[in-house]
């Protein structure tokens, strides 16, 4: 996830450029079958170059001239269905290597990888300073011992040209050893107590909190807990952490202790329950408190994880629920296993990514930002995880899994990430004597999608959305963007037919909101003159419609710091207003602004 000797090759003989010309005209790249040779630098490191000639090219992709890079040459114009094949990569061993890859980029491109013949990975590529700057990015990759390929494909979009890649041993992998998960034994039953259709049934070592469809298990000799949905178990070996001066788990506190006279009833917008609460105590460290919402009816809970202490303490970094267990996120099913990686917003063309469960690289690549369902795409049978509370934290989700199930789960909030949050510093940091983790919903469904409407629905109910004010329909609104149709080429012409269009055949043919249509100018809308604003204006009100359009305040789409602000009388420039890190260093620009 960080971003962190050159060959030589004889003069071809004519026959070779011949072959090569022939298969040029037939539009296909000839690539020698011979194995490449790398050069091979200090500390084991294996260099190829991406223009070299061994290596495959289809569609747009070719070598380019580049004066930077490190062989005179780049791979170029990887776009609209283009492919670059590394060939002949030579390795003594098998094993996960390093593989870091020089790209240039003036702004954020994505690659599909795959690794001989794999399923293909999607990568986005941070954006390099310019497009005469190399930049550095580092993924994990197993290579078999021997010959292998390197695919990188555009994935019909646009991706980073490549000067070349470098790759280090990392290990053998995954030996398949580990904790499995278990809690340990409750011991022996000592009382059970109804709370309407809950019960709490208080063990030698702990309590169940069980409800028609699932059950909380906690050991507080170990400081683990399980949650079973229809008898099962799903999740087990659970903890809560916290970043202070390092990472502290629950788990290993010194005591783990529950009291029956803490448990009291809650209502809250989605129903009602009781509220069980862990403290974990250990001399002088912060008390981490695990609260547990079980509701009467429904099969999800909500969780949250308190740090407590005399003294202010500060974290970036605090996850209600984690566990490093082998198998301890096993949703009983297991013909097509998935985890959805959502993205925080759709800047830059992020994708949502319906990942392998089996998948044990790059996993910090792979964090889901806010939510996430781990599921069968057979069956729909899922578990379904997400932030319903948002005010202070970024919530992330990392995982790692195999065997279709997940070894790691980490529910954290401080999540941040140069290619999903468009963050370039660490998260803030939360200072008190009391810091509360995002509150977490956790559920196990027949169908994933309809744990993800229950999510919708659990959010809505906790944070409503913002009431507009008096003079905007409530609903949804309906209307037309001018994006869509025509991006930068939109004029006073093509907006108005779209309005006149809207009259006569979709406003009154019930494509409304209460009577009301939007007609929205996005982006362009300065390719009019301000007469030709004015009059498609009134132009749209006549046509019993509203206007909308794309304003952006608090942007800068300009790069020039001494540039001065409008309507400050010159006192203010744009250098003045940006936002900066704690260097003082402007942050980079998203999507040209």
């Amino acid at each position: 996830m960080s971003i962190h000797p050159f060959k030589f090759f004889q003069k071809p003989f004519m026959l070779f450029l011949s072959i090569l010309l022939v298969g040029s005209v037939l539009g296909s790249s000839f690539a020698s079958a011979e194995p490449q040779q790398p050069s091979q630098t200090a500390g084991g490191i294996l260099s190829y170059e991406a223009e070299a000639s061994q290596n495959t090219f289809t569609g747009h992709a070719g070598a380019v001239d580049c004066g930077f890079c490190s062989g005179g040459q780049k791979a170029g114009n990887l776009y609209g269905g283009s492919t670059l094949t590394f060939n002949g990569i030579q390795t003594d061993k098998a094993g996960i290597y390093n593989m870091n890859m020089f790209y240039i980029s003036g702004d954020s491109r994505a690659a599909s990888i795959s690794v001989n013949g794999a399923e293909k990975e999607n990568f986005s590529f941070p954006k390099t300073a310019d497009w005469n700057t190399i930049g550095t990015y580092q993924i994990q990759i197993y290579l078999n011992q021997g010959s292998n390929t390197i695919l990188f494909d555009d994935a019909g979009g646009y991706s980073p040209d490549f000067d070349k890649i470098e790759l280090t041993f990392d290990s053998a992998g995954d030996d398949g050893s580990g904790p499995d998960g278990s809690i340990g034994d409750l011991g022996k039953q000592k009382k059970a107590s109804s709370y309407g259709s809950i019960t709490l049934t208080e063990y030698a070592n702990g309590f169940k909190v069980s409800n028609p469809t699932y059950e909380l298990l906690y050991n507080t000799s170990t400081g683990l807990s399980q949650y079973n949905w229809n008898g099962k178990a799903v999740a087990k070996g659970l903890y809560s952490e916290i970043q202070l001066d390092r990472m502290v788990a629950s788990k290993e506190y010194k005591h783990h202790k529950f009291y029956k006279n803490q448990v009291v009833p809650f209502q809250d917008a989605t129903g009602k329950g009781i509220k069980v609460t862990v403290v974990n105590e250990d001399g002088g460290k912060p008390s981490l408190s695990q609260i547990y919402y079980v509701y009467e009816d429904g099969p999800y809970l909500l969780t949250e994880t308190v740090a407590s202490h005399p003294s202010a303490i500060s974290t970036g970094n605090i996850a209600p629920i984690a566990m490093e267990a082998r198998g301890g996120i096993d949703i009983g099913s297991y013909d097509d296993n998935r985890v959805l990686v959502v993205p925080f917003d759709n800047d830059a063309w992020s994708r949502y990514q319906a990942k392998s469960m089996n998948t044990g690289l790059n996993n910090g690549l792979y964090i889901s930002s806010e939510l996430t369902a781990i599921y069968d795409n057979t069956s729909r049978n899922g578990l379904v995880i997400g932030s319903v509370t948002h005010d202070t934290w970024k919530t992330g989700i990392y995982w790692s899994g195999s065997n279709d199930k997940l070894n790691k789960l980490r529910v954290y909030g401080g999540f941040t990430s140069s290619t999903s949050t468009w963050d370039t510093i660490p998260h803030g940091i939360v200072t008190g004597k009391q810091i509360a983790s995002p509150k977490i919903m956790v559920g196990f469904f027949e169908d994933y999608r309809t744990g993800l409407e229950a999510f919708g629905q659990v959010n809505a109910a906790i944070q409503p959305p913002l009431a507009f004010g008096e003079d905007i329909p409530e609903g949804v609104p309906v209307g037309w963007n001018s994006w869509g149709a025509y991006a930068s080429d939109l004029s006073f012409d093509k907006a108005v037919s779209v309005s006149n269009y809207f009259k006569d055949h979709i406003q009154n043919h019930s494509f409304n909101n209460e009577g009301n249509i939007y007609i929205n100018l996005d982006s362009y809308w300065d390719n009019m003159t301000d007469q030709q604003l004015t009059d498609l204006v009134q132009l749209i009100h006549s046509n019993g419609q509203k206007a909308g359009i794309y304003y952006s305040p608090f942007v800068y789409w300009g790069n020039n710091m001494e540039q001065e602000v409008e309507g400050t009388n010159g006192k203010y420039k744009y250098g003045d207003i940006v936002l900066r890190d704690l260097e003082g260093n402007v942050l980079p620009t998203l999507d040209g602004a």
